[in-house]
């Protein structure tokens, strides 16, 4: 339990917006059951190179969720110039194993 406490406290690029957040509960739901898509937060779903800069990687034979979200390109005074989707695969914390340092 520390160590998801840990995990937590590590902070994640993605923050999982209103959309992004039922997508990914939703899958969650359908591979892994009730409890794991009631326990979803979006510190314990990172992208593979997330997962890596904290010496975690995913379990052989798992398979990303795919989340797709909106970036928003912005001028130097912070006006939004253009929008577009981007795909992002995540892995949940159970999907993930440590590795040695």
């Amino acid at each position: 339990m520390e160590e998801i406490k840990e995990i937590m406290a590590m902070p994640s690029p993605y923050k999982g917006g209103k959309n992004s957040f039922a997508t990914v509960q939703a899958e969650l739901r359908r591979k892994f059951g009730n409890k794991i898509a009631e326990d979803y937060h979006p510190s314990l779903c990172r992208s593979f190179r997330e997962w890596a800069k904290i010496h975690y990687r995913p379990i052989p034979g798992t398979k990303a969720i795919k989340v797709i979200t909106v970036v928003e390109e912005k001028d130097d005074e912070g006006e939004i110039i253009k929008t577009f989707p981007r795909v992002v695969n995540l892995f949940n914390i159970n999907q993930v194993r440590r590795i040695r340092n």
